[in-house]
């Protein structure tokens, strides 16, 4: 996975001059800042690019889950 958003990143800064464009050049910025803490992997901290709020909690000691805040 982790792969998987470095080529993405990297394919993206090829393509396009991100300098231009300041809300991608945020986005990859923090997607390299999620991916280079320690937590991500660990897998505690943040779970997801689009939404940083979800957390993986725990139902039991074997049961894992992922919540995500939603307002309606």
């Amino acid at each position: 996975m982790i792969s998987y958003l470095e080529d993405t990143i990297s394919q993206v800064e090829e393509t396009i001059n991100v300098e231009k464009y300041p809300k991608t050049k945020a986005t990859i910025d923090n997607a390299k800042d999620i991916l280079k803490d320690p937590k991500f992997m660990a897998q505690k901290g943040v779970h997801s690019l689009v939404d940083q709020e979800a957390r993986v909690g725990h139902k039991s000691k074997t049961k894992r889950f992922l919540a995500i805040k939603q307002n309606i």
